[in-house]
């Protein structure tokens, strides 16, 4: 899937078409396929956001629901080995 580093205008508030919340202003990596990105492509040409280049470090991210899962089911595991 193609992505690009999108940074919005400042002061300006643009939301996610997906999640509804806001970009954050130091910018994040958006879809540029699917309707979300012809969302993106559009606010890219009404000057809403621009592209930028993303950080050599990444962003502090939120771990996809399915990580958090994983790692609390592999958790319970290891207590229940400890109760034998």
């Amino acid at each position: 899937m193609k992505q690009a580093f999108l940074v919005p205008l400042e002061g300006l508030l643009v939301r996610d078409p997906v999640s509804k919340t806001p970009l954050v202003a130091e910018g994040e990596m958006k879809p540029m396929s699917g309707s979300a990105g012809t969302y993106w492509k559009r606010r890219i040409i009404d000057g809403s956001v621009t592209v930028g280049e993303s950080p050599a470090k990444p962003l502090n991210v939120m771990p996809l629901d399915s990580d958090v899962k994983h790692k609390s089911r592999r958790r319970d595991k290891q207590i229940n080995k400890g109760d034998e």
